[in-house]
């Protein structure tokens, strides 16, 4: 009897779950912590894609004789700057929002690049195993004994300024993550019977990993990417207000919050909404990556 063609073996990728769960709930039945995080990201996105066009001044437009003027709302507000002025007369709601579109881009370009070497690298450890898997786990051990933060300032310490070296910075920080929850995933997976079954009629390595083990995978990594976008945004705020990240021109929130703490006693405003918008984007994709890890994970399932 002639075996089945290795085209017919086929087990759904856990992606599949996150489909059939959803037709079965629907968007009505959401959690309040799911549409939470669903209006926070999405109103940051919006901040983010069309700042330009929603912001009420130009963000690096100075206007000294309105310097350090508290919110409109608040008595000596200025009328139009319903957040207040910085320093130099700044606009502080142009400038935080503006910020969204540098702290996402840098955070979404780090996970991206972290995301996809990290997964790569941990899928073939584990699916190989061996020497291949020795020599990777103990580059990812050596990297994991630095302190996070103080590697990324190191490295920025010896590159360029810029949004994409940020990036890249983080990435290469936060790679390992990836590496060894997908390391695990694939050491279950290739014990799995369907993969051996793909073994067993000569399916080649490649074609195991790109049709069986790849798409098993996706699911745990969106969700360690969307926990890892707020980190990411912290990180880069952080190397920012400690003035080795962007430069201090660039309006993003780790560059307002430095620009605040010299005032915090009298121009308040500066530092606190910086440091809210922070907290809220952070918050949002936070609640966003837990609802769903709930939905994709086979022991939370209904």
């Amino acid at each position: 009897m002639r075996p089945p063609a290795e085209s017919t073996i086929q087990i759904p990728a856990a992606a599949a779950g996150l489909a059939a769960r959803r037709s079965r709930t629907g968007w009505k039945t959401l959690p309040v912590r799911a549409w939470l995080g669903i209006f926070l990201v999405g109103v940051f996105l919006a901040g983010a894609v069309a700042g330009p066009w929603l912001v009420p001044h130009p963000p690096q437009e100075q206007e000294i004789a309105r310097r350090l003027r508290p919110p409109a709302a608040l008595a000596d507000g200025v009328p139009g700057y319903v957040l207040g002025t910085d320093q130099l007369g700044r606009d502080v709601l142009s400038r935080i929002v503006s910020g969204a579109r540098i702290s996402l881009s840098v955070s979404g370009l780090a996970t991206l690049g972290a995301a996809g070497v990290g997964a790569l690298l941990g899928m073939l450890s584990g699916f190989y195993g061996g020497a291949v898997d020795h020599l990777l786990m103990r580059i990812v051990e050596i990297q994991m004994a630095f302190p996070y933060l103080l590697l990324a300032i190191a490295f920025m310490l010896v590159v360029p300024p810029t949004i994409v070296n940020v990036a890249i910075v983080l990435a290469i920080s936060g790679w390992v993550v990836y590496a060894r929850v997908m390391r695990v995933n694939a050491l279950a997976l290739r014990e799995q019977e369907f993969v051996m079954a793909a073994r067993a009629v000569g399916a080649p390595d490649r074609r195991i990993l790109m049709r069986h083990v790849a798409p098993n995978l996706i699911p745990t990594m969106l969700v360690l990417a969307t926990m890892q976008i707020a980190q990411f945004i912290i990180a880069e705020s952080a190397l920012s207000f400690l003035g080795v990240g962007l430069p201090p021109s660039v309006p993003s929130w780790g560059n307002i919050m430095n620009d605040g703490r010299q005032y915090l006693d009298s121009a308040w405003w500066i530092e606190v909404f910086a440091g809210l918008a922070i907290i809220l984007a952070t918050a949002g994709v936070g609640l966003l990556g837990d609802w769903f890890r709930d939905v994709i994970d086979p022991h939370l399932r209904v």
